[in-house]
């Protein structure tokens, strides 16, 4: 039995990482998935292993900077599965800014990462909300960070992304349960994306791995429909070793 059949599913974020990893498990428990990010080769990669394990799986490459674009990806998944019933919002950037003192910071890396983590996430959900409140039925998770409440040097404009992140799904969590839609959010510590710039990274074995963060996802996606879990912090099990 697959427990997400006949479920319509937007995942930002899904050419690699957790969105991908998210994308697959998905896909595997029975959802239709609309894959979201920039690169449109990566889509078509993750698109074809979806297939491959009979999914489906509609590749749509956009930039979640931009609210037009956002709200076509809406009505691009209403016209070809008839609903929407989980958004994943995954997209993140931090490049250079993950080792860059404020006073280094230039304001276009700045408005780059509070963009796309923040602004973006807001564009995905009200593109879809309409919808969802129609439907009387919707799920959507958002995937922030530990450092949105334990913030780090050189770090200034993710940490404030991610800090407000967990608020903005906070407050929208309050407002949406009222049309029987779930808001839930994910706080990841350090997970294995590549994700740090080349020149920081570090043995990474001890880090989740993305296909834990998917585990937790399909888990609050299949939860009690009366259950709404609102906020998940995730930890390795094991830290790194100093």
């Amino acid at each position: 039995m697959k427990l997400l059949a006949d479920r319509t599913a937007i995942v930002t974020g899904a050419g690699r990482g957790i969105g991908r990893a998210v994308s697959l498990a998905i896909a595997k428990n029975g959802a239709r998935v609309v894959l979201v990010s920039r690169t449109e080769s990566e889509l078509e990669e993750v698109a074809r292993e979806i297939r491959g394990h009979g999914g489906e799986a509609l590749p749509f490459p956009a930039d979640v900077r931009k609210i037009r674009k956002m709200e076509t990806l809406a009505r691009t998944a209403l016209q070809a599965y008839g609903g929407i019933h989980i958004l994943v919002n995954n997209a993140g950037t931090a490049g250079r800014a993950l080792q860059t003192e404020v006073h280094q910071l230039a304001t276009e890396e700045w408005n780059d990462i509070i963009e796309t983590n923040l602004t973006g996430t807001f564009h995905c959900c009200k593109a879809v909300l309409d919808t969802m409140i129609t439907q009387r039925e919707g799920h959507i998770i958002n995937i922030a960070s530990l450092a949105g409440k334990y913030p780090f040097p050189g770090a200034s404009a993710y940490c404030a992304s991610k800090a407000g992140l967990l608020i903005f799904s906070e407050s929208l969590m309050l407002e949406a349960r009222k049309y029987n839609i779930k808001v839930s959010c994910i706080a990841p510590g350090s997970v294995n994306t590549g994700f740090m710039p080349s020149e920081v990274k570090e043995e990474e074995s001890w880090k989740l791995d993305p296909e834990d963060i998917a585990q937790i996802v399909v888990g609050l996606l299949t939860a009690s429909p009366k259950a709404l879990p609102s906020l998940m912090e995730v930890r390795p099990l094991s830290p790194a070793k100093k």
